[in-house]
């Protein structure tokens, strides 16, 4: 379902949908594709301004352009953020419907309390700012305080049905009787008194998509119109919305948020940078990652990510948040990106290791609660260099001084028993004192037992190499396995040079 929908009273829906479905039949839904531009890498940006250099930086909150900084809503795991009209109050909420308010926005209620069918994705403050409503992805609406309901997807689609995309977006027209849901495909669902201006699958046709999915979305200043924003900075405009430019030439895929500005806007990043386009540029936060974003007028707020719960495959600045905790604890994750991948999974399953939690790789609520006030890990061996392998725990740690530098999640020999030409052998490590003796840099080295990534040997041929599974017990014939990412890691950093002393224990 991609055209608009347009409803006015709580019982409307279903006959919104039979309008609707008589309006698709006859070719009479509106579409204005003269109003809508598709932005492309290609097109030369006049009006953006260049950075400022040296935003001012607030270590307990994110405020530009003078806004206030004391009204930033204290919510860890945050997706999205509204300001009030008057820009004296923040509200923000979380994926579960946990809501927080500062300054003069008042506590309405929340959804934290109801069986969600999904996620929430978005919040938005009514014009009087007495209420607001939640926004789900599958299109439900949760409405509080004097925030009318004027319809969802829910009761539109078949019972049971999900939308085609994900809802990404919602905003409220300027009267509060009306509102546009935004999905992840640029399809467009008006609501009330809003404005059906296009969408972005009526400007590229059945035979094309979008490349990266759409993020956010602002209203035109006289409601008529909207602008899209993509995670690669693409811009579309419909309607009264005008074009100033995008960030697609940065190459970027990491934009959360499209704020409204004086003659503008700006594009949000999850590493906090900002990019202003037809207005004025008041800062970045590069550096702190930013899970939720707000304006008013000239002004702009950002909330910077705190630990929440996340899972392998997604991504965003929850994600980016947890990858620096880890990186500064010693669990090595990489360079934060922001994509929950086998890396970042091997560094969570590292610190379950160490702190004794299940070994699942998962960042759940209570991994997330003891990683909040955790502590680099401690050496068996004070005041040495060198690289201790943890059979208990399953890990590798490498010492320099008697401090812990990098933690690395490791399968060592499982104990079983294996032939191999008429002979049985144990799968064992043994432990002891040993050293790096050989290495093969270049590449995979195969054997009879399978392939090793770039061994180091310290123990006749039992060696630290890299390998494509590394679970969270002992699974080896011997060696001490790591993620291929984390052996070309050890390499790169010459962590473990030949020579390296190795304490098995």
């Amino acid at each position: 379902m991609r055209e608009p929908v347009v409803m006015s009273r709580r019982r409307a829906p279903m006959i919104a949908a039979i309008v609707l479905a008589c309006a698709l039949a006859a070719g009479q839904v509106p579409i204005s594709p003269v109003g809508a531009t598709e932005t492309d890498a290609t097109r030369t940006d006049t009006t953006r301004l260049p950075e400022a250099p040296g935003a001012p930086e607030t270590p307990a909150a994110q405020a530009f352009g003078g806004a206030d900084p004391t009204i930033i809503p204290d919510l860890d795991g945050a997706v999205a953020m509204s300001a009030t009209t008057e820009g004296d109050g923040l509200v923000a909420v979380t994926s579960q419907g946990r809501v927080a308010v500062g300054g003069t926005a008042g506590f309405l209620g929340d959804a934290s309390g109801i069986a969600l069918r999904s996620s929430i994705v978005d919040i938005s403050v009514t014009p009087d700012g007495e209420g607001y409503w939640l926004t789900a992805e599958d299109g439900g609406v949760f409405t509080f305080g004097n925030a009318p309901y004027l319809g969802s997807l829910p009761e539109v689609l078949p019972l049971g049905a999900l939308p085609d995309r994900p809802i990404q977006a919602m905003l409220p027209t300027v009267s509060g009787d009306g509102y546009w849901m935004f999905a992840s495909d640029g399809g467009v669902f008006a609501f009330g008194d809003a404005g059906f201006h296009g969408s972005v699958p009526q400007v590229l046709g059945a035979r094309r998509s979008l490349s990266k999915p759409i993020v956010d979305a602002i209203a035109a200043e006289t409601d008529d119109g909207y602008l899209l924003a993509a995670s690669d900075g693409g811009v579309f405009t419909f309607g009264a919305a005008v074009f100033h430019g995008s960030a697609v030439p940065e190459g970027r895929d990491d934009v959360i948020a499209v704020l409204e500005a004086p003659s503008g806007y700006r594009l949000v990043m999850a590493d906090g940078t900002v990019r202003s386009y037809g207005t004025q540029h008041h800062g970045s936060s590069t550096g702190r990652p930013v899970s939720a974003a707000a304006s008013h007028r000239s002004g702009y707020w950002l909330l910077e990510a705190g630990l929440s719960p996340v899972d392998p495959g997604d991504s965003g600045p929850q994600v980016i948040a947890l990858q620096r905790k880890l990186n500064s604890l010693g669990y090595w994750t990489g360079h934060p990106d922001g994509d929950y991948g086998h890396v970042t999974s091997q560094a969570v399953m590292a610190f379950q290791k160490w702190s004794g939690l299940e070994r699942s790789g998962s960042a759940d609520e209570q991994t997330i609660a003891l990683l909040s006030d955790a502590e680099r890990p401690t050496p068996a061996s004070p005041d040495e260099s060198l690289i201790e392998v943890d059979l208990a725990r399953q890990l590798i740690l490498v010492v320099r001084g008697g401090r812990v530098d990098w933690v690395f999640n490791t399968s060592t020999g499982s104990g079983i028993a294996y032939e191999h030409n008429g002979r049985w052998y144990g799968a064992r490590t043994p432990p002891g004192d040993f050293e790096v003796y050989f290495e093969r840099p270049n590449g995979w080295r195969i054997s009879h037992l399978g392939g090793l990534w770039r061994p180091k040997y310290f123990n006749g041929g039992i060696a630290i190499h890299g390998s494509g599974f590394i679970p969270g017990w002992p699974d080896s014939h011997g060696c001490t396995r790591v993620s291929t990412a984390a052996m070309d890691f050890i390499y790169d950093a010459d962590l473990i040079p030949v020579g390296t002393s190795v304490r098995v224990y």
